[in-house]
């Protein structure tokens, strides 16, 4: 990566297309999360959440919760970095290093009781990433149900989820268990 280019996920993924050698893919994007361009917002059991200049976070008005929700994943041993975002494209907020695995996602936080209005996040979240990390503030585990019939039924295209509740507590949702309903036993005195 030359010095002058702050890394995308579009970035990202184009490289990632480039590159045959699992080995080499892992170099990349162990680069771009110890890159010294990105400044540490914070550190915790040895893993930390850094953002590089660009990113969208600071210019929203749920940058103080987004950066909450990275702390948690911290907590929970999942390093968190922050990408430099392009106006206007859809892009990932973040890359994330979860048990050794590199993943780009997309942070939700969501407020609204409303089920369609969570639907349509989730839907515009994983247009952006095939990993969404959503917080639900005031959200029943029922409406959050609901909003997962509606993606299954419209056959809206979804990914992984990491949902958090209000407490900072969290469960990690594959594809599969949204498919095949898991996912209600896995959330479970969640919400």
């Amino acid at each position: 990566m030359k010095n002058h280019d702050l890394p995308t996920s579009i970035y990202i993924e184009q490289r990632l297309r480039e590159i045959n050698n699992r080995k080499q893919k892992n170099t990349f994007l162990e680069s771009i999360m110890t890159d010294s361009r990105a400044t540490t917002l914070f550190e915790t059991n040895g893993k930390k959440t850094i953002a590089f200049p660009g990113s969208k976070g600071p210019r929203t008005s749920t940058w103080g919760q987004t950066k909450k929700m990275a702390f948690e994943l911290n907590k929970t041993g999942i390093d968190v970095t922050f990408l430099t975002e392009t106006d206007g494209l859809i892009c990932a907020d973040s890359l994330l290093k979860i048990r050794n695995t590199y993943r780009l996602a997309d942070f939700k936080y969501c407020v609204t009781k409303n089920s369609n209005t969570l639907a349509k996040e989730l839907e515009h979240g994983f247009m952006q990433a095939s990993l969404v990390v959503l917080k639900l503030r005031n959200m029943d585990a029922g409406v959050f149900k609901d909003a997962i019939g509606y993606i299954l039924r419209n056959e809206i295209p979804y990914g992984n989820l990491i949902l958090m509740n209000k407490y900072g507590k969290l469960v990690e949702l594959e594809k599969r268990d949204i498919k095949t309903g898991i996912f209600r036993k896995k959330i479970r005195g969640l919400l």
